[in-house]
């Protein structure tokens, strides 16, 4: 069509519009208007909380964290961002092996502090269209040169029974809440940790160089972590040993290992600019990986059958009379071990594990429900 074309739309049928500009003409087919929600929807004048926020922040902290969240719809909670009201508004996503979470320093007026507010996941890439297609507040008479400066633009969200309300100036989108209760992941946060800060280039280029072996290896690639390196490796019984040493970008105090699901780690580093913190709790617990301006993660472990390395042998402390008098009547073998080991062996699709690795991670965040 051409700019100076007249563009008609006009109604056939009930359920069927045409279009015409220049010389063309489409029939449309369109839906019942019966089953659209009833229009204009009402906004209640007194939500149960509210609070205004950065709208760029807020969105943004929205869509990374969604990909966080669950695709199947065998735990409908866990394809939600879980928002928690409170001093510190929080955003979560898990899908059962990953958690993403972040903070955000805004209070929320009302009665409903602690409560939390499962959010579909889906929605925040609608938020993120209509936030950017929105009208912009009209600018006011500029005084200087520093008030020609873009501001940033707040957003006001507000909880209402089971809606959710995001005003956007003139725009106000309203969502309907998913019903449920959202797993207790602070309990998957490791309390006391190791740090490692590392470049997340360097880490990417490792994880790739291991990948024509991790991927016969059930795709686990295995992190060790010294007090100056970190050894980046995989190995197959078919295809044999392949690692790559990195630098640490400051100095550790412990060695620590574990071993992780390499499309998972490849995914969390990739794109990122900033250090990352890598952070390892006591073995078989999840890692935290943390960097500037973006959510943090934890990660589940796979279980695997290490080499022996004297850097990792706990040191035993001398068992007094009570404590071996106590060991004798206790069950016998590492019962969480041997649980994690198993759980490991039914993951794997009937497979057998390559040099006795265990296929794997925890489906922590669901157990923590």
């Amino acid at each position: 069509a051409r700019s100076t074309d007249i563009l008609t739309i006009a109604s056939v049928d009930r359920l069927t519009i045409q279009v015409s500009y220049g010389g063309t003409k489409i029939s449309l087919k369109t839906y019942d208007v019966e089953d659209f929600p009833p229009f204009p929807i009402s906004v209640p004048l007194d939500l149960d909380s509210e609070c205004v926020v950065k709208g760029d922040l807020f969105i943004r902290n929205l869509v990374e964290v969604a990909p966080y969240a669950a695709s199947e719809q065998a735990r409908p909670v866990l394809t939600c961002i879980c928002l928690t009201l409170g001093e510190r508004l929080r955003l979560a996503g898990a899908d059962g092996f990953r958690l993403g979470y972040t903070e955000m320093e805004y209070a929320l007026a009302g009665a409903e502090s602690g409560k939390q507010k499962l959010l579909p996941a889906n929605v925040a890439g609608v938020l993120e269209q209509v936030w950017k297609l929105a009208p912009l507040p009209p600018a006011k008479p500029a005084q200087d040169i520093a008030a020609l400066a873009p501001v940033p633009r707040d957003l006001k969200v507000g909880f209402k029974g089971s809606q959710a309300f995001f005003f956007m100036g003139s725009v106000t989108v309203v969502v309907h809440l998913v019903d449920g209760a959202f797993p207790n992941y602070d309990q998957l946060i490791p309390k006391h940790t190791h740090n490692y800060l590392v470049d997340p280039a360097d880490v990417r280029r490792a994880i790739k160089s291991t990948s024509v072996v991790s991927v016969d290896a059930s795709g686990i690639t295995r992190f060790t972590f010294t007090e100056d390196t970190l050894l980046v490796a995989a190995q197959a019984e078919e295809k044999g040993k392949v690692g790559t040493q990195i630098k640490l970008l400051a100095r550790a105090r412990e060695c620590r290992r574990i071993g992780l699901n390499s499309r998972y780690m490849l995914e969390y580093f990739q794109g990122k600019t900033h250090p990352v913190i890598m952070s390892l709790g006591e073995p078989d617990q999840p890692i935290t990986c943390s960097s500037q301006g973006t959510p943090n993660v934890v990660i589940m472990p796979m279980f695997i059958q290490w080499e022996d390395d004297p850097r990792f042998k706990k040191v035993e402390e001398p068992k007094t009379d009570a404590a071996v008098a106590k060991a004798s009547t206790a069950p016998t073998g590492d019962t969480a071990q041997d649980a994690g080991a198993q759980a490991g062996e039914e993951g794997a699709a009937d497979e057998q594990p390559e040099d006795g690795e265990c296929a794997s991670g925890q489906g922590g965040v669901e157990d923590a429900a």
